[in-house]
């Protein structure tokens, strides 16, 4: 399977609030990710209820 790079722009903040609940998790932020994206695939929809994220700007640069 070839690899690739996926850049997110968020604040500092917020960075730093998600590496500490997966730290938590025995996880870092870098599987997190990748189990986000396997359930987006899995699923064919996003695995979060719009009402959790109305509002909230969040610009990502995915490459």
């Amino acid at each position: 399977m070839t690899m690739t790079t996926v850049t997110v722009r968020l604040d500092r903040a917020a960075k730093d609030a998600v590496a500490g609940i997966c730290e938590e998790l025995g996880l870092d932020v870098s599987t997190a990710v990748c189990m986000f994206f396997k359930k987006t695939v899995n699923r064919r929809k996003l695995p979060l209820l719009r009402r959790e994220v109305a509002g909230q700007a969040c610009h990502a640069d995915v490459s």
